[in-house]
């Protein structure tokens, strides 16, 4: 055995004798430094039993290859609000997952609950991941998918990309900001109402609808009137710095407030749970402008007269 080989086995030894010593935990994320550093660009694995295939980035990749879930505060306090309040109830069992990306909500979701899904996501590259994620774990036919950007008015939008596939965000007004690092991506847009259309479901389906929109949430918002008008809940981001560069920050308070009549901020309600009482949505301005730099964002659910 020659030096180099020598040095190379002993190194290898090393490194299984210390892997032997963390927790799998702590073996996943070496595991996912070593990927990145390697160059992979795309892996696919399971955890929880479901199959996943998704770029090799720092944010969402790192977060479902270390703990096999992405927001899931958010998602296990919604799913609990969701159970106490009756939210599905018989034929009334779609989620709409507005900004779902490769399906870490809508996926999960449904394979929880038991419930079907429209997960809606624009970019092709995002939405081919979606579709495969979905495909892999036997989803097909609970699942219905729509490549389409949700806007207050049908037509095409274009998309600014970003190096997190979770942050791309429409390029309106001609405004990219320094996030636009990846290039850009002509998609179709739709009313959220036309896009539950086009995709074969009625209102009286509708159950909830899960908005991760960077900051197009009040195109969401003011696009799905029928929705809110059944008493159908919506939970949003709210992102400012999103907000701003859509230009709605000033107007989203406002535009919320012609639809919906009270919210709950999800930091109490995961804090809280059901104690966790609904805020009049004459509040919401105060609760944007007291999030704070640090924090960047925070959700809301909010709730509708007829709810």
């Amino acid at each position: 055995m020659n030096a180099r080989l020598l040095l190379r086995t002993i190194h290898l030894r090393l490194l299984h004798g210390l892997l032997r010593f963390i927790g799998e935990r702590e073996r996943r994320i070496v595991a996912w430094r070593s990927l990145m550093q390697t160059g992979v660009r795309e892996i696919t694995f399971e955890r929880e039993g479901l199959i996943w295939t998704m770029r090799a980035d720092e944010f969402i990749g790192l977060g479902m290859f270390v703990d096999g879930e992405y927001q899931a505060k958010q998602m296990h306090t919604l799913l609990a609000w969701m159970r106490r309040s009756g939210t599905l109830a018989g034929s009334r069992d779609v989620v709409i997952d507005v900004g779902a990306n490769i399906g870490t909500t809508c996926i999960p979701l449904v394979r929880e609950t038991g419930c079907r899904a429209l997960a809606v996501e624009p970019v092709l590259d995002n939405f081919l991941k979606l579709k495969k994620n979905v495909e892999s774990n036997s989803l097909s036919e609970r699942i219905l998918l729509a490549r389409k950007a949700v806007s207050r008015t049908p037509g095409r939008l274009r998309m600014c990309l970003t190096d997190a596939p979770g942050s791309h965000f429409v390029a309106r007004n001609g405004a990219v900001g320094e996030e636009a690092d990846a290039g850009y991506e002509e998609v179709e847009a739709d009313t959220l109402a036309g896009i539950i259309a086009f995709a074969g479901l009625s209102p009286g389906e509708i159950a909830i609808v899960w908005a991760d929109a960077q900051g197009c949430e009040l195109d969401v918002i003011e696009s799905g009137e029928i929705l809110w008008n059944r008493g159908v809940p919506l939970w949003a981001e709210v992102e400012p710095r999103s907000l701003v560069r859509q230009g709605s920050l000033s107007a989203f308070a406002g535009g919320a407030a012609v639809h919906f009549d009270r919210f709950i901020d999800s930091r109490n309600l995961m804090r809280l749970g059901e104690k966790a009482d609904p805020r009049p949505i004459a509040e919401l301005t105060g609760l944007i402008e007291g999030i704070k730099p640090d924090e960047v964002n925070t959700d809301i659910l909010l709730l509708p007269r007829g709810f």
